[in-house]
């Protein structure tokens, strides 16, 4: 099973205040991969590897400028 996210298109509509959550295994690069695409957006965020439902991954929050 492959799981597609355009990361760009999430955070372009995300205000402040607003998360999403993408599981994964190998989470390090994924962080990378939406630092440097939030970073390039102008857009602040904030990155934490978490468990929800059992299932791990990393939630990323919008913050403010």
């Amino acid at each position: 099973m492959s799981l597609v996210w355009d990361i760009p298109v999430v955070m372009a509509d995300m205000q402040v205040g607003d998360s999403f959550f993408i599981p994964c295994v190998d989470c390090p690069p994924l962080r990378a991969k939406i630092a440097k695409l939030a970073a390039l957006g102008g857009l602040k965020v904030s990155i934490r590897f978490c468990v929800e439902g059992d299932i791990q991954g990393l939630r990323t929050w919008r913050e403010p400028a």
